[in-house]
């Protein structure tokens, strides 16, 4: 469990920094970290801990998409 929210946290402060830093590195690796997040999720806890983080992870990305 604390793999899996360590790659989130990862991956989300990887996200945000895409968008100050040039390049497509940064926002590659955070992508790359919440789905290895998803995968053990899915792994781990099985189908309902996996769709779990993948809702968790689809609510972030539609709120960070949002404009406002």
């Amino acid at each position: 469990m604390t793999a899996i929210i360590i790659l989130l946290v990862i991956g989300a402060v990887l996200l945000f920094l895409e968008t100050l830093l040039p390049g497509l590195v940064a926002g590659g690796v955070g992508l790359i970290c919440l789905g290895v997040a998803v995968v053990l999720g899915y792994r781990d806890f099985g189908a309902s801990g996996g769709n779990l983080v993948l809702g968790i992870v689809l609510v972030g990305w539609c709120w960070a998409a949002w404009p406002g």
